[in-house]
């Protein structure tokens, strides 16, 4: 039996009051100033309508 594996590609921001660019591990030469970025994330689920509620619950949990 198969599994319903759901690609989904999402923006990443940060929270509001937080710079991207200071989540980021990097050098400290780097000049370029990110303020986001784009991730695919795989969602185990059975119906595709329930996809954007487990990435934003998900994105939620993390301080």
């Amino acid at each position: 039996m198969y599994k319903n594996i759901w690609l989904a590609l999402v923006e990443i921001e940060a929270k509001e009051g937080k710079i991207f660019h200071d989540l980021l591990d990097h050098e400290e030469g780097l000049k370029e100033q990110y303020i986001g970025a784009w991730g695919n994330v795989l969602v185990n689920c059975k119906r595709i309508n329930q996809v954007p509620h487990i990435i934003e619950k998900g994105g939620m949990k993390r301080e």
